[in-house]
């Protein structure tokens, strides 16, 4: 849901609460420094299983950015509102490939990408992954000099084990699934 509460330790009153607009993986910790207490709540993309049940890590309404908040129990300060606006979908090429090209790519996404880039093609990683269902021309136009060649190796993409007919089998794939979502648009 990506909200925060807080309580008194003494009578279980709630002080307050806070939507954070990213779901909230962690327990929070509390400080005191100077007199003054303070909470900080980890929020956003963490542990691995975000990655293989994202479904679990957050929801549609609570996938911002990944980030540390940190509140004094005595502060005024209001948290900007997070839109929760569903995403849209960039411009895309349009997807012209075989179900069984199509079948042939998720399965090699599922053996190549899943661990990194989401079950199913659904990435709720807070940003520090990209989202391949949302792709632009850009990405699409260089799939197989990142995919084969390792063009975005130094940011963390390394070169697959997989040859240009595989790569596109799973870009043809992560096409389907951006269409899916196009359609409920």
């Amino acid at each position: 849901e990506g909200k925060f509460e807080a309580y008194a330790a003494d009578s279980g009153e709630r002080l307050w609460s806070v939507k954070t607009g990213t779901a909230i993986n962690a327990a929070p910790a509390a400080y005191s420094m100077d007199g003054e207490q303070y909470v900080v709540i980890p929020i956003g993309a963490g542990g691995g299983l975000q990655f293989r049940y994202p479904q679990m890590h957050s929801t549609n309404e609570s996938e911002g950015p990944t980030r540390l908040l940190a509140f004094s129990l005595n502060g005024v300060a209001d948290m900007p509102e997070s839109s929760g606006d569903a995403r849209a979908l960039p411009a895309q090429p349009t997807l012209i490939a075989s179900a069984e090209v199509i079948e042939s790519g998720r399965q090699l996404y599922g053996d190549k990408c899943t661990s990194c880039h989401g079950y199913e093609g659904v990435a709720r990683s807070g940003g520090t992954v990209p989202d391949l269902r949302y792709a632009d021309d850009e990405t699409h136009a260089t799939w197989h000099g990142i995919v084969v060649g390792g063009a975005r190796s130094t940011q963390g993409m390394p070169a697959m084990e997989l040859n240009v007919e595989e790569s596109e089998a799973v870009r043809n794939y992560v096409l389907s699934l951006s269409e899916e979502i196009r359609a409920k648009q």
